[in-house]
């Protein structure tokens, strides 16, 4: 496809560079990338960040590195002004992009969102965490033109995947950003030549999902081997991942990358929820749960050894947060 348009890219994540890589493998030629550095990404608690500097410079696209996440930084918009772009796609930008910038695009700026149901539900906050901790078992992904209000602009596709029992949020973000993908590029030319045909919202069912964030990957032991397993699947990269203390005095606390559900007929008699039943050579291990035990293998911040059997952990002190209210 011949194309003259100045077409950017809006975001700092690793999903960022995957669907621009399949965007140009599909013809669309992208020129211009937003992004921020590593910096202002930790300052923001950016999950997923990297370094699209070399990774865009390579693929012959022009970058520009924003002082501000928000955009709110005068020579920010000076700059993003300054592009003329025709059009942009937001993936990986974690935060609402100004009015501004939204006007400065001729033909609009599209992204995508999605619940495990269709638009309006589900609007706001992290979808894709909500939806596994939930349980649910679908999930359906729109591209949408980006308007001021939280995920509030007409549709213009919409793809639907699985959730299953061994996805994590890693997984999930994958089977997004190929959607996101796969949806611009069938409708890209419909885009360029005005003739997308995109449907406003409707105006009832209207929902939100609240800001998940570290605070909530503290792990309760006393909870069902599901539900813990569902967690830590949940807020697993690309997320700061889920964690609890072993001996919470001593403050020796570890984040947990992946766990399975062991076992529910072994019996460990007098163990409590919390309790390492086992540690094998590899220092993987066996902890108790509210109703059987969990396998963790995946984990980081001090190795647990065989001495440490029957130790407890612990999630500290403070109380479970309540959400109330949330998009069913």
């Amino acid at each position: 496809m011949e194309q003259d348009f100045k077409i950017g890219v809006f975001g700092c994540g690793f999903n960022t560079f995957e669907v621009t890589r399949r965007l140009l493998a599909s013809g669309i030629k992208i020129t211009d990338c937003v992004t921020i550095d590593e910096a202002e990404a930790k300052k923001q608690r950016a999950s997923g960040f990297v370094d699209l500097v070399p990774r865009m410079s390579e693929l012959d696209i022009n970058v520009h590195v924003m002082n501000s996440y928000s955009l709110k930084d005068g020579q920010d918009q000076q700059l993003v002004s300054s592009l003329n772009l025709d059009l942009a796609f937001c993936v990986g930008w974690q935060r609402l992009l100004p009015s501004w910038c939204l006007d400065s695009v001729r033909l609009g700026v599209f992204g995508m969102h999605g619940s495990f149901k269709p638009l309006p539900h589900g609007r706001g906050r992290s979808p894709l965490n909500w939806s596994l901790l939930l349980g649910k078992r679908i999930f359906y992904t729109h591209l949408f033109r980006y308007e001021e209000g939280v995920d509030s602009g007409p549709v213009l596709g919409v793809q639907t995947f699985d959730i299953n029992e061994w996805d994590t949020a890693y997984t999930l973000h994958l089977k997004n950003l190929v959607s996101m993908a796969q949806l611009c590029i069938k409708h890209f030319a419909q885009i360029i030549e005005g003739t997308a045909s995109l449907h406003s919202q409707s105006e009832d069912g209207i929902s939100y999902f609240p800001k998940r964030s570290e605070e909530d990957g503290r792990i309760f032991w006393d909870d069902s081997s599901e539900e813990i397993h569902r967690l830590i699947r949940a807020v697993t990269f690309p997320f700061p991942g889920s964690w609890t203390y072993l001996d919470y005095k001593a403050g020796k606390k570890i984040r947990i990358w992946e766990a399975w559900p062991f076992d529910s007929r072994i019996e460990w008699v007098g163990s409590s929820p919390g309790e390492v039943l086992e540690v094998f050579e590899d220092r993987s291990f066996v902890v108790k749960t509210g109703d059987g035990t969990l396998f963790i293998n995946k984990y980081d911040g001090t190795d647990i050894n065989f001495e440490d059997v029957g130790l407890i952990f612990d999630p500290g002190p403070e109380e479970r947060k309540i959400y109330e209210n949330l998009p069913e």
